[in-house]
């Protein structure tokens, strides 16, 4: 489970309470909780996909509405924060399409955002957005669910239907060819 999931799930499955009970009031207050708990980091992830401010702000509240409305349909064994991140880029892809506008390589945007814009981040992102796109997409997405959205090997095996040892091959082999890639002799660079 990511590290926002105890938290966020505890939230969740009292809004999914109080939505029970028809207790608006307790149901409002778990939306403003899970808004305080989550906002920073979905912001990120929002203009990573959006690249407008106002956008992001608007794609937060749509997914934080979305899931006030189906919150019902939330599984409390599942990691909620995982639930909200897929929910905020589905909603962010759509509002995309919606405008005409492109998506950015959305299975690395997360990654690819920084708030620290210089010359040389530039050209790193690029070598990796590149090194990335050498990768078949199955295993860009295990790499990015791993390391970049914080996922366990049995999370991702559950999501792929792989054995977690399958998992574990994927994210070697594709650790391997980004170093290549890349010309980094780091061996693990998950933190």
């Amino acid at each position: 489970m990511s590290k926002l999931g105890p938290s966020v799930n505890e939230i969740l499955i009292d809004m999914q309470r109080a939505k029970k009970q028809g207790d608006t009031n307790r149901l409002n207050f778990g939306c403003k909780a899970l808004y305080d708990l989550v906002r920073e980091p979905l912001m990120n992830y929002a203009k990573c996909v959006l690249i407008v401010k106002a956008d992001a702000e608007d794609c937060l509240f749509i997914t934080l509405h979305k899931i006030c409305e189906l919150i019902h349909s939330f599984k409390p064994y599942k990691d909620g924060y995982n639930w909200l991140i897929k929910s905020m880029r589905n909603t962010a892809i759509n509002m995309n399409r919606e405008t005409g506008k492109s998506t950015p390589l959305d299975d690395v945007a997360y990654f690819l955002c920084n708030d620290k814009i210089t010359e040389d981040s530039i050209v790193l992102k690029m070598d990796v957005r590149k090194a990335l796109l050498k990768l078949s997409k199955k295993d860009r997405e295990i790499l990015i669910y791993y390391y970049f959205d914080q996922f366990s090997m049995d999370e991702i095996s559950e999501l792929f239907g792989y054995s977690k040892s399958t998992i574990h091959s994927h994210l070697k082999k594709s650790e391997s060819l980004l170093r290549d890639i890349l010309g980094n002799p780091e061996q693990n660079c998950r933190n």
